[in-house]
């Protein structure tokens, strides 16, 4: 990639995200700011779906429009604050990042899911029935469950675009971790809710995630953010969900509460159009 390029990174912040990122991209494309014009899309867990759809130039208002018609009709799940404490007890333990991501695998690999093996990948069929990967590039971030590693998956690594969501998508405890490749996958949420560092050769970067902090606290968001900017030198325009958004995201894996979190999320566009309008320009 060359210094000029532009990368849009999506962050995850499960089925609910899915609705905030597709709202405000619908926004912002309302108002003229259109983020199909890029270089690179790296997406993580929900960030992948919607990322998928943007690398084949999807347009924003169909996309929207889709997608509340679609996710909003899907079972409800709920990550309990006990689920949420033990995965960040979990990450937390050690000095040691992949080890932590290991033991968050290894607790995901024997622990009981909510939904069945076969939910997450009907789920991604429905949203993104996508097989092939684009020209453009495409990164998705997931985490093999067996030994911890942080993994790129790209159009190079060989495996279907739509398996390779499934695998970004693979949120512990809620989902079983996803068979891919003969390897074994949880959420690159696990190591970042937005793994911007993935898009650390581009100079101008926007990055949309649904949550700004994960299970780990190395791989805020923010924190990624200032890093690139320092390092880098490059222009990053970083937007989080508002509260707004967070006042009707009431269980972001509930998909009842999509189409309410999409709204909100194409409101917040407004407000953040000159900001990502002066780096994306």
């Amino acid at each position: 990639m060359t210094d000029d390029e532009r990368a849009l990174v999506l962050g995850g912040g499960g089925l609910t995200g899915v609705g905030w990122l597709v709202g405000i991209i619908a926004g912002l494309a309302d108002i003229g700011v259109d983020l199909r014009r890029n270089e690179l899309v790296v997406g993580t867990s929900c960030g992948a779906i919607v990322g998928a759809h943007l690398a084949w130039n999807a347009d924003p208002l169909e996309l929207y429009d889709h997608v509340v018609a679609t996710a909003s009709r899907g079972p409800a799940r709920l990550l309990t604050a006990q689920a949420m404490a033990e995965l960040g007890s979990l990450i937390a333990e050690g000095q040691n990042q992949q080890l932590a991501r290991a033991r968050v695998g290894r607790t995901a690999l024997t622990a009981k899911a909510l939904a069945d093996s076969a939910e997450l990948p009907a789920g991604v069929s429905a949203l993104c029935p996508f097989e092939t990967w684009p020209e453009r590039a495409l990164r998705l971030s997931a985490v093999d469950a067996d030994n911890g590693e942080f993994v790129t998956l790209e159009k190079s690594y060989g495996v279907s675009l739509r398996d390779a969501i499934i695998a970004s998508c693979a949120l512990p405890f809620v989902y079983p971790p996803a068979q891919v490749a003969n390897r074994r996958w949880i959420d690159g949420f696990i190591r970042s809710p937005a793994n911007v560092d993935l898009a650390d050769k581009c100079q101008r970067i926007v990055v949309l995630a649904p949550m700004a902090q994960g299970f780990s606290p190395a791989g805020a968001v923010p924190d990624q953010v200032h890093e690139i900017r320092e390092r880098t030198g490059a222009a990053v325009a970083m937007v989080v969900a508002d509260e707004s958004v967070e006042a009707v995201n009431v269980n972001p894996m509930d998909p009842a509460h999509l189409p309410a979190v999409a709204e909100a999320g194409r409101r917040q566009a407004a407000s953040v159009a000159g900001e990502i309008a002066e780096v994306w320009a």
